[in-house]
């Protein structure tokens, strides 16, 4: 507890034993809690200090929370409001912080440090070291002194005691500072300069015998306790001594301690600071942890990079504001301009005597040579505790030289590149901003324009074209507050077009091309060229593969390159081994190719990265779809190698985006051989996982633009595709159409395979119109040419259809005949979709016969097909046999589970028919099990999907009225 003694004024002493004067007042603080908190407020009284940092002062290792933070607040304010009638003394800083509002005079360390920075007067330095009654807070719990002030105060009295004893001798007076060092530094046994100061006055005054057992005595308690030799300095004093004869003054200590600056060189923080709670909580957590971490380590190091204009010096600035209170030495800011358009990277040199500087040397105390200057430094910042930000790094090698030795200061370094080869560094990578913080940046920025459209739409589209940049939304808005006659939409008109984004990007002397093209210049003359010839990609993303084609790199010269980027933050990366450009950077490097890169370069790396594209999608669909020739055309092999259909889809997926925007790159050149080729290599693909608005978009680019340059092998495959697609959707009509034109191309071109496959599409087309002739018809010619031409795969599609036509026929046997024909030739060819689409229709055979068991052993079989290769509509098709199945086997709820899934399966993949089936099917069930209402609702939905279909009526009306009566809507109807 702290006692309460009459005094004229309020004093509150934290020179030695805690203790409060109050006029008037007699008593005790509310609480050792409260006692610690006023403690830890005294410390820093007039800065906010952090609820974190209060908490563990007041608790220590026992902990403390929030809530009870608070209570003890509350209670501290009343204590103030009671006795020293002060309403608010206490205040927030901040959502996370408090403040104790003093004047200086009535706290005895403000006092002490008003005086200790004036000019030198002897009467003021002894009056300034009698507020010293003892060590800081020496009565408290030692998680208190953990406090940076502490250390801070101890030091500052160390250099008050020594500027005093420099004037005294210097005056003549060594008797009048010899009694303060002789207390002091039976107080501090190990601060050199105040024994070097001691030894030399007691030389001063005659005292020569007790300056030099001072000496040794110290010199032994340092070799023992601390294992070092004295310093220069004490050698120096000890020397002088040995020199001098007994009774003459000795000359003052040449090397003064002056006293001890403070510097401030923090940029003001951005009123429009937004956002980043995730980085600056993960920035802030661990430094807070650290700041008062006493034991001897390292320095803490926090590294933001990110890319040009993210907002890394922002975020330091801002956390270097938060963090101040806990440095109270001070903080030192440098632009190491790594990063500056027509500035030169400072050298490490000149950004140490732009450090020293303002830790008070002149010219003349910095030595030459970084090495000399870098371990000054140290010295220096060693048991000081200062924040220090060393903006816009270029590399480690520029930063090494400027860290401190010990723990006790905090670095904040910003670059663009990652400098992981910094040791114990704590890394935060900036990503551009979410969308809500985007949009409220550009508010913020230009709040009160007259014309600014509040409409979050336009706002959101806004930051969007602007890639969620700072750098870019920042400008943006500035020119929009700039110019009172802008709207919202004029501005997005003017970023719209994309070749114009750019150069609109600037306002002032800020150029978002401008930050792109320094990061750019910082490049090897190799990684510039893999970067320009990057944005001559179209798709979003690159892997080593793609760009070592592009570039006419190897494999793993091309991963080293793209690292190099990565670390650059000139390319980001989502997923490991896959680098994406922002879209901002990929319009950059694309006007740089144009404007470096000639015109058949261009076309020559565009050609590589075409043909490896191509290649490898043709050797995945070959994976996927052995000896299916009429799935990836003949191109000249790939020498990648894909381990299984699993992997081959893997790769198929990834690079779909890629390939597509490739197809539509090739069309805007008007390529038709080309766009053409993508169509057909990636038909099979697009089909099994269902990704239809793809291949819908894709083959008709490919038509129209085979069509336009009258390639008709190009155009016959297109309608064909198009054609199996239609009828995946239930558009019959336009499936009938394309078929029968694709059929004619085929053979004006004497392509007897693409004959083939198209007449056995019909044949399929027909067998779901119901119209069994001729579906049986063209059934038996495309067997006839798969058989002439020796084409087994075809053959057994063929046979597929042969068995469909009997099954729906009521000639079981037959349809299992056929069916199990080309089974063994898709086993034979190790094609498992294929086996997968012929076991499941042997397993319908099954079913239809009763055999139960049987049939739902081959639709099991069948499901783990289907979801091995990634076939989606194959896994509809066992999913709905399966309940088909078990419904006919009378296990409702199983049946009723496999058409939930089946429906929802063809919800995604949006094909109209197979939903209108598994409608009908749980219709069915919930029919059975007494659910009129389920029913009714499921065969309404069923009803609605065939009625878009192109079914002939009698084949709908079949449909139809096999669930409407036990339904009860034949009526209705």
């Amino acid at each position: 507890m702290v006692a309460v003694v009459d005094e004229v004024s309020p004093d509150f002493r934290i020179l030695g034993p805690f203790e409060i004067r109050v006029q008037g007042l007699a008593g005790d603080l509310p609480g050792q809690q409260v006692c610690w908190l006023l403690a830890a407020l005294l410390l820093s009284v007039g800065k906010p200090v952090l609820e974190e940092q209060l908490i563990r002062y007041v608790w220590g290792p026992s902990g403390g929370s929030l809530p009870a933070l608070r209570t003890t607040v509350s209670r501290l304010r009343a204590w103030f409001r009671r006795e020293l009638d002060i309403a608010d003394a206490i205040e927030h800083a901040g959502p996370r912080s408090y403040l104790l509002r003093l004047s200086a005079e009535h706290v005895d360390a403000e006092r002490f440090l008003a005086v200790r920075t004036e000019p030198d007067d002897l009467d003021r330095l002894a009056g300034a070291l009698t507020q010293w009654r003892g060590d800081v807070l020496a009565d408290a719990p030692d998680w208190v002194r953990t406090h940076p002030q502490v250390r801070r105060l101890r030091r500052e009295r160390v250099a008050c005691a020594c500027r005093f004893a420099d004037l005294a001798l210097k005056q003549g007076v060594p008797d009048t500072a010899l009694g303060h060092l002789e207390t002091l530094t039976e107080a501090a046994p190990y601060e050199e300069p105040l024994h070097a100061r001691l030894i030399t006055l007691l030389g001063a005054v005659g005292r020569r015998a007790d300056g030099l057992r001072r000496f040794e005595r110290t010199r032994r308690r340092l070799a023992e306790e601390l294992g070092i030799d004295p310093s220069p300095e004490l050698r120096e004093a000890h020397a002088r001594l040995l020199r001098e004869s007994p009774g003459r003054v000795p000359p003052a200590v040449p090397a003064p301690v002056a006293p001890v600056s403070t510097p401030a060189q923090l940029p003001a923080d951005l009123p429009t600071f937004i956002g980043r709670d995730f980085e600056l909580s993960s920035l802030l957590a661990p430094f807070q942890q650290e700041a008062h971490d006493t034991d001897p380590g390292k320095p803490t190091i926090g590294v933001i990079d990110g890319m040009a204009g993210i907002g890394k010096t922002a975020l330091a600035v801002h956390a270097a504001h938060q963090l101040s209170p806990l440095f109270p030495d001070g903080q030192l800011f440098i632009d190491l301009h790594g990063f500056t358009h027509d500035i030169a990277p400072v050298d490490p040199a000149e950004a140490l005597t732009q450090l020293l500087r303002p830790l008070g040397l002149d010219e003349e105390q910095i030595p030459e040579g970084v090495e000399q200057r870098a371990a000054l430094l140290r010295s220096r910042l060693a048991g000081r505790r200062m924040l220090i930000v060393l903006d816009n790094a270029a590399t480690e090698a520029q930063v090494r030289p400027l860290l401190p030795g010990t723990s006790g200061c905090l670095v904040l370094i910003t670059s663009r590149r990652q400098l992981i080869g910094l040791e114990n560094a704590h890394p935060i990578a900036l990503d551009l901003l979410p969308l809500p913080q985007a949009v409220e940046l550009f508010t913020a920025v230009t709040a009160g324009h007259p014309r600014a459209d509040a409409r979050s739409d336009l706002m959101e589209e806004a930051v969007r074209l602007c890639g969620r940049l700072p750098l870019a939304i920042q400008i943006a808005a500035a020119r929009l507050r700039a110019r009172p006659a802008w709207t919202v939409t004029y501005l997005l008109e003017l970023l719209s077009d994309e070749r114009r984004r750019l150069p609109e990007l600037h306002a002032g002397q800020r150029s978002v091309a401008t930050a792109l093209q320094v990061s750019y210049q910082h490049l090897t003359a190799e990684q510039r060229r893999l970067f320009r010839l990057l944005g001559l990609h179209p798709g979003d993303d690159i892997d080593q593969h793609a760009a070592a084609a592009l570039a006419g790199l190897t494999t793993d010269r091309s991963r080293h390159l793209l690292e190099d980027l990565l670390d650059a933050n000139l390319l980001q990366q989502r997923v490991p081994g896959r680098y994406r450009f922002h879209d901002l950077v990929r319009r950059h490097a694309a006007d740089i190719a144009a404007r470096d890169e000639s015109e058949p370069a261009r076309r020559q790396a565009v050609d590589g990265l075409l043909k490896h594209y191509l290649r490898t999608a043709s050797t995945a669909v070959r994976v996927l779809a052995p000896e299916d020739k009429h799935h990836h055309p003949q191109l000249d092999p790939e020498p990648a190698e894909f381990r299984g259909e699993a992997q081959a889809l893997s790769w198929l997926d990834a690079e779909r985006a890629n390939m597509l925007a490739l197809a539509q790159h090739c069309a805007d050149q008007d390529w038709a051989v080309q766009t053409g080729r993508f169509s057909a290599v990636l038909g099979h693909y697009l089909q099994i996982r269902g990704h239809n608005a793809d291949a819908l978009a894709l083959h008709s680019l490919a038509l129209r633009t085979t069509r336009r340059h009258g390639d008709l092998p190009g155009e016959s495959h297109s309608l064909r595709e198009l054609g199996s697609l239609f009828w995946r959707l239930g558009r019959y009509a336009e499936a009938l159409d394309h078929f029968r034109q694709a059929l004619e191309l085929f053979r004006q071109t004497g392509d007897q395979a693409g004959e083939a496959h198209v007449l056995n599409n019909l044949s399929s087309l027909y067998w779901r119109q119901a119209r069994h002739d001729q579906a049986l018809d063209h059934c038996r010619r495309a067997l006839e040419i798969f058989r002439r031409t020796g084409d087994r795969t075809g053959e057994a599609h063929a046979l597929n259809n042969l068995g469909l036509i009997c099954r729906s026929s009521g000639d079981y046997a037959e349809s299992l005949t056929h069916f199990e024909q080309g089974l063994d030739i898709f086993r034979r060819s190790r094609n498992q979709s294929g086996e997968g689409y012929m076991l499941n229709e042997i397993g319908i055979v099954h079913r239809m016969s009763h055999r139960y068991e049987t049939a739902l052993d081959c639709h099991g079989r069948v499901l783990a097909i289907a979801r091995n290769t990634g076939d989606r509509n194959l896994e509809f098709e066992a999913l709905h046999a399966l309940g088909e199945t078990f419904h006919a086997g009378d296990q409702a709820d199983d049946a009723l589970t496999h058409h939930q899934e089946a429906l929802a399966l063809a919800g995604k993949l949006n094909q109209p028919d197979d939903q209108a089936r598994a409608h009908d099917a749980i219709a069915a069930i919930h029919q059975r099990l007494d659910r009129p209402d389920r029913a009714r609702r499921h065969w309404e939905s069923a009803l609605d999907l065939y009625t878009r279909l192109d079914l002939p009526d009698a084949d709908r009306i079949r449909i139809l009225l096999a669930g409407l009566d036990g339904g009860g809507l034949r009526q209705e109807r």
